[in-house]
């Protein structure tokens, strides 16, 4: 095949740690380790009903030993503090289940386009949720055997809307070197930063929104033998300075801390029909397009089709991934793409991070996908 004027993608391709945990689960665990009274414990199987996550998946071993019965029964902080280990324990798990997740999905991206590692020029790893130099983008190029010239760059510690950041920096070596041939990488760890000495509202939420997952894909402007799954077309970014404390995320002992403001999904209702008229084709009917929409929660993707007037179907594959996987942060929006029906042709992506930001671009689909 011929290589293009655009980027293709071949991906994404997605990966998620253990066997999950149920919402129910999830719940029992959260009442009984952080020993929640009946009022609390009630208030937030109530969020939880409400909020369309179904299961999420967690690196932390524990976590699923407890709940399937495994382990001794306890609900001491000090317990499950000495268990994750403080900060530092925390970024020992980080490195070593970030490299291993992330080696999933990307030798899977690497089979998908039927590309050997050696001709891996770029490594895009996206990540907000550790912290370490040497860390594992260098023990994913190791376990890759990636070539020792390929240029391994960092995208860290933008939050949810990172993977179209990285997409971005993807897009643009590609435009400067036409041969490069780009691995983007995106994992999140955030349940590692579960605090058991916290019981407050704002971090019980968060507690049961957050999953851990990774995704991948390669970029590139090259001739491959397999088609790509899409092609990336115009980004575009808006920063809203107002909103800026809806969405943060911070360093904290003994883990980090992220902020979730109420407010945040009437902020995206009113800013995201005009963010998104720079990439709505002219004259094109939003209802004849896809639409990827990071699922940030229930509210923001409630907020977001009122706003844009979108259909449930065209809402189907964010609330879908939602349900069976919570938000995982950046690597969110590659699972969302990867449930996109193979039928639609063009569409947008959309994301929100702190700042706040709001980043979104256009895709099409080639008229070959031999995908999945």
């Amino acid at each position: 095949m011929s290589g293009g004027t655009t980027s293709g993608l071949w991906g994404p391709v997605t990966a998620v740690p253990g066997p999950g945990m149920s919402k129910a689960q999830t719940l029992a665990f959260l009442t009984e380790c952080l020993d929640l009274p009946p009022r609390r414990a009630a208030w937030l199987g109530a969020v939880m009903d409400v909020a369309g996550i179904e299961r999420r998946y967690t690196c932390v071993e524990e976590f699923y030993q407890h709940v399937s019965g495994d382990a001794a029964t306890t609900s001491a902080a000090a317990h499950w503090e000495s268990v994750l280990g403080g900060l530092e324990g925390r970024m020992a798990r980080y490195v070593k289940a970030s490299a291993q997740l992330s080696e999933e999905a990307a030798r899977a991206a690497l089979q998908l386009a039927e590309l050997p590692p050696e001709e891996v020029t770029h490594l895009v790893f996206v990540t907000c949720t550790g912290f370490e130099n040497p860390g594992p983008d260098a023990e994913l190029a190791n376990r890759l055997r990636l070539p020792d010239t390929v240029h391994r760059l960092q995208v860290g510690f933008m939050g949810c809307q990172a993977s179209i950041q990285g997409l971005r920096l993807a897009d643009a070596i590609c435009r400067s070197e036409p041969k490069a041939v780009v691995l983007l990488v995106c994992v999140e760890l955030g349940t590692l930063h579960f605090d058991p000495s916290r019981t407050d509202r704002e971090h019980l939420v968060i507690s049961s929104l957050f999953g851990d997952g990774s995704g991948a894909a390669l970029i590139t402007r090259r001739s491959l033998a397999v088609a790509p799954d899409l092609r990336l077309l115009k980004f575009t970014s808006r920063r809203v300075p107002a909103g800026a404390e809806l969405l943060s995320w911070r360093l904290g002992e003994p883990a980090f801390n992220m902020g979730l403001g109420r407010e945040l999904p009437e902020v995206v209702r009113r800013e995201v029909c005009d963010f998104v008229r720079d990439l709505v084709p002219p004259a094109t009917p939003k209802a004849r397009l896809g639409w990827a929409i990071h699922p940030g929660g229930r509210a923001v993707l409630d907020a977001v089709q009122e706003s844009l007037e979108l259909s449930d179907e065209q809402l189907a594959p964010s609330r879908h991934v939602l349900s069976a996987y919570g938000n995982m942060s950046s690597p969110t929006l590659l699972f969302v793409l990867a449930e996109l029906p193979l039928e639609q042709r063009s569409g947008v992506a959309l994301a929100f991070g702190p700042g706040l930001s709001l980043e979104g671009f256009g895709w099409s689909r080639p008229s070959r996908s031999s995908r999945r």
